[in-house]
């Protein structure tokens, strides 16, 4: 699992850029990194990330990135003093995991839906390949899960009982029956 940073003395991440408007497509990249590395906006070109070597690295990178498409960019280590406060800024971090995690489970769940009405193998072995790809999903979001955000097991359970689907609908498709409840033995 990569570092949690705890945020020591509010200390955050903040990378302020200026992309230019054309090409279009550098916007879009630039964002879907940060994204991917678990920034948030506090304004619209600045982002943060709590203080720790992996997000500094994260932002390093994108910084080159934009500089490399004709832009400019700041990172800077800072604590907030007035307006946002550090627990307001730790919700947003959470409520875009949350977000993350809605989605993941929302999918999970209408996956089940969808696979219990299929029983043939290649509907298990597509129900398989689903699973996987939501637990990668969800290993990408608990990476950048900097402040556990609420929906995280909402989102573990819902995989998870997707994947028990799985095989159970393998039995019954294979002429095994119903599998036993452990519970009846």
């Amino acid at each position: 699992m990569s570092e949690r940073p705890a945020v020591p003395n509010g200390s955050w991440l903040l990378l302020i850029h200026q992309i230019p408007p054309k090409p279009d497509y550098l916007r879009v990249k630039i964002g879907r990194r940060l994204q991917r590395v678990g920034a948030v906006a506090v304004k619209s070109s600045v982002y943060a990330l709590p203080d720790g070597d992996q997000p500094l690295e994260d932002f390093q990178w994108i910084r080159r990135e934009i500089i490399d498409g004709g832009g400019d960019a700041t990172i800077c280590r800072a604590s907030l003093v007035d307006g946002l406060t550090d627990d307001q800024l730790r919700d947003t971090f959470r409520e875009a995991r949350d977000a993350d995690y809605a989605e993941v489970a929302a999918t999970a769940r209408e996956l089940e839906a969808a696979s219990s009405a299929e029983s043939d193998d290649s509907s298990t072995r597509r129900t398989e390949d689903d699973v996987a790809r939501l637990r990668k999903r969800f290993a990408a979001i608990a990476a950048i899960d900097f402040f556990d955000a609420t929906r995280r097991a909402e989102a573990h359970d819902a995989i998870e009982r997707l994947a028990v689907a799985s095989p159970a609908r393998a039995m019954v498709t294979a002429g095994m029956g119903k599998p036993r409840d452990a519970a009846a033995d």
